[in-house]
């Protein structure tokens, strides 16, 4: 059996980890994983032999600008309501009023998740990067006690001095993928 070659772009260390745990016994996957988010995803895909790879996987922003750099089908790890859950439950150690940043890929979650819980929070999607910083001055400005975001807006809010939670991928939602 001929592997499937598959590229992963990472946009932060742990979900590398994830996927070779899940890989680990599957034979018929040959996985390369790069950490990657965002305009650096992209510059890696820039740098790879299109032909030696059957498939990119990545999540939210980072995927979809992989789909307009290359040719190779780009699946994206999918954000579900499993994956804020836990996030919206660590926010509770900060006070005050949660705030949700990121793609819309995450922010449609956590509208879903929003209708299921009864825990109030409020969802400010971006639609590129160039956004973040602005999105997170407004955050800011309103006086929001904690962040829960994609990586993008988790490391911008990082060098803001926000209190942010990244929004980490499971393993179910990259086991879909």
């Amino acid at each position: 059996m001929i592997p499937c070659r598959i590229l992963v772009i990472a946009p932060y260390e742990s979900m590398k980890n994830i996927l070779l745990f899940i890989c680990k016994d599957r034979p018929e996957v040959r996985l390369t994983v790069m950490d990657g988010d965002l305009g650096e995803g992209a510059r890696l895909v820039q740098e790879i032999d299109e032909e030696e790879f059957d498939i990119v996987i990545s999540r939210g922003g980072t995927a979809g600008l992989l789909r307009q750099q290359i040719s190779i089908p780009v699946v994206e790890i999918s954000f579900t309501v499993y994956d804020i859950l836990p996030v919206l439950r660590l926010a509770d150690v900060f006070h005050g009023q949660i705030a949700v940043v990121g793609f819309p890929s995450v922010t449609d979650a956590a509208g879903t998740l929003q209708s299921i819980v009864s825990r109030s929070f409020d969802i400010f999607p971006i639609t590129g990067s160039e956004q973040t910083q602005s999105v997170l001055e407004t955050v800011r400005a309103q006086q929001y006690g904690v962040i829960l975001c994609d990586t993008i807006s988790y490391t911008v809010a990082q060098r803001m001095g926000l209190n942010a939670i990244l929004i980490t991928s499971g393993r179910e939602s990259i086991r879909m993928a």
